[in-house]
């Protein structure tokens, strides 16, 4: 009786530390895991249908708040569903598609719309409108005409080739002009027509036709004066006072840039704060050729707006950096993991001699005993190489997905930081190289050359970290925009999509890097000419179907290919808590099924 109570009190205390100690690792796991989830920003509730002029308004209203990705797939499925007649909701629905593709600088894009739209527009003209669709018509047109020569003229900014720069220039200037003869109807064909006028003056000056540039210039800002807006009214006041100081009209550049400065004064916008940069910048070289010892003064003016501007990207920068994943999180993860093993194995240690006290004591139940025993440290032993196993894991997850956020922040910061401000480093040289009557400096055609060179190759390290269009428009987008890419005249790539939604960022780039990974494979080895890509999401997974035609392999000597990568792949699956099979008939293809659970992941459903 007393030996089986002191058996019975051994259990009790086993049993007691076990559990205690499961407690406690499942609320350590619970709240790093709570602390590692990402929250949508734009999640929606499911909506009721809309009739069609409801859902334009609902995506005008998405696209003011900034939430372009939503907004983008509204406009593609409405656009995809509205009548054949319907010809002015078609318009607006490509006007507001290049809207949105041109805030998330995606020129060509929204260059690609609002042609569409202008060809829409030449279809209600058949129908010749009159009256009061004549105004709408008319006002639409030159809109139309101002965002195509808009987005000649930022494609240009980001092309190398002379010969292609100059035709983007001469394209732009061509819609612009078109612009100019149409009568000022109302107040929003006039606020087009000086936003033309403006552009127009600085084409003309950049072509160094600076009597038709200063016409313009004058001719937009009695349209923003008239208006009243400031800032437009100041943009050309800049271009107007930059002629006349390459004209050597000194005291007249002079007086024009204080009158820009003057009107946005008190305006502290992040545009108004680049324009009175600018401003004071070409005042300060204008001050000093009239050597006026305030030129001094204003230079600093200059760097302090300057300097304003760039505290405030450096700002953003020390934020992205300073959210870095966390390496000493993970150590520290292993670290109180390796501690509650040793705790655990000490307890264990101290109940498997108190069970050993109590079989000897007890002979008569020595052999039961012996095999209670026996099960007991094997099931130590699974645990143990369970909660290593675990910790390995978690481990190798955290520096995959540590790697991957550090390369979409290293990629946002080069395109949005740095780029932009080496463009804006290679437009103040060109200005400053039209100063120059006789030849331009070696050391200013130097600094352009390698500043050029330097924007290049930071954009393609860029897009080479990270898919912009996976960040922006999610896996779907991203996907297409990978086949297009990778397809050619040898290899032509499809995809087939079904419910796919947008998920968290940090899966959909982790599936993301999985297809490209398997899509190089099939560049570089497969010899394929057709292959297709097909998605779908289906019962809380993610189902991947990867088939080409090409020359297949012998799955048996997998192991033995270098560089082929897909039993890395393979531990990226499974990571996720996915399945995987490969299936390889020599001459006759490969065929990849990949299915990954959704079921933890958070899901924003896009319903129209």
């Amino acid at each position: 009786m007393k030996n089986k109570s002191i058996l019975s009190f051994a259990l009790f205390i086993y049993f007691i530390v076990y559990f205690s100690l499961l407690s406690i690792q499942a609320a350590e796991y619970k709240s790093n895991e709570e602390a590692s989830i990402e929250t949508s920003s734009l999640l929606f509730q499911p909506q009721q249908k809309l009739d069609f002029d409801q859902q334009l308004s609902l995506i005008k209203k998405m696209v003011k708040e900034e939430q372009y990705s939503n907004a983008l797939e509204r406009s593609l499925l409405l656009l995809s569903k509205i009548p054949e007649n319907n010809i002015s909701l078609k318009f607006q629905l490509e006007s507001e598609l290049s809207v949105i593709y041109t805030r998330t600088n995606l020129f060509e894009e929204s260059l690609l719309y609002a042609k569409k739209a202008l060809s829409t527009l030449n279809q209600m003209d058949e129908l010749n409108v009159e009256s009061d669709d004549r105004l709408f018509f008319d006002s639409n047109l030159i809109d139309t005409y101002l965002k195509i020569g808009s987005q000649f003229f930022k494609l240009q900014r980001l092309e190398k080739a002379d010969t292609l720069k100059r035709n983007l220039l001469d394209s732009a200037k061509y819609y612009y002009l078109k612009i100019e003869n149409f009568p000022s109807l109302n107040s929003k064909v006039l606020d087009t027509k000086g936003r033309a006028f403006t552009s127009l003056s600085g084409l003309f000056y950049m072509d160094a036709q600076y009597g038709q540039a200063e016409q313009y210039a004058l001719k937009a800002i009695e349209i923003h004066k008239m208006r009243k807006n400031k800032m437009s009214q100041a943009a050309a006041i800049n271009n107007l006072a930059n002629i006349y100081l390459h004209r050597q009209k000194l005291q007249l550049a002079k007086t024009k840039y204080l009158e820009g400065i003057e009107l946005i004064d008190d305006y502290n916008t992040t545009k108004a704060v680049e324009f009175k940069a600018d401003l004071y910048n070409n005042l300060a070289w204008t001050m000093r050729k009239l050597e006026d010892f305030n030129a001094y003064d204003t230079l600093e003016k200059a760097i302090e707006f300057t300097d304003a501007i760039r505290d405030l990207e450096i700002k953003r920068i020390i934020e992205d950096i300073s959210m870095k994943y966390n390496v000493e999180g993970v150590k520290k993860d292993a670290e109180l993991a390796k501690r509650n093993f040793l705790i655990f194995f000490i307890v264990s240690l101290l109940i498997i001699t108190l069970l050993a006290t109590t079989i000897i004591l007890t002979y008569q139940r020595r052999k039961r005993l012996a095999l209670e025993l026996e099960n007991s440290d094997m099931i130590q032993k699974q645990q143990v190489a369970a909660m290593r196993s675990e910790s390995q894991k978690r481990i190798l997850n955290a520096v995959i997905e540590g790697k991957e956020k550090e390369r979409k922040e290293i990629a946002e910061t080069l395109h949005d930081s740095v780029s932009t401000l080496l463009s804006s480093a290679n437009l103040h040289l060109q200005a400053s190289a039209k100063q120059f009557e006789a030849q331009t400096p070696t050391e200013i055609l130097k600094a352009k050359r390698i500043i050029t060179e330097a924007s290049k190759k930071i954009r393609d390290l860029s897009h080479n970290l990270i898919s912009a269009i996976l960040v922006k428009f999610g896996l779907t987008y991203a996907i297409k925009d990978l086949a297009q890419k990778y397809s050619n005249s040898d290899l032509r790539i499809e995809t087939e999509f079904k419910n796919i939604s947008r998920y968290t960022e940090k899966f959909e780039i982790k599936v993301y890097n999985i297809i490209q990974e398997f899509m190089n494979n099939i560049l570089k080895h497969s010899e394929a000419t057709k292959a297709l890509i097909k998605i779908e999401d289906l019962d809380q997974n993610i189902k991947i179907y990867i088939h080409d035609n090409g020359v297949g392999f012998n799955l048996s000597s997998l192991e033995k290919k270098e560089g082929i990568g897909i039993r890395q792949i393979e531990a990226r699956v499974q990571l996720m808590n996915g399945d995987f099979k490969i299936e390889s008939i020599i001459d006759q293809g490969t065929q990849i099924e990949i299915s990954i659970p959704t079921i933890e992941i958070e899901k924003q459903a896009i319903n129209v």
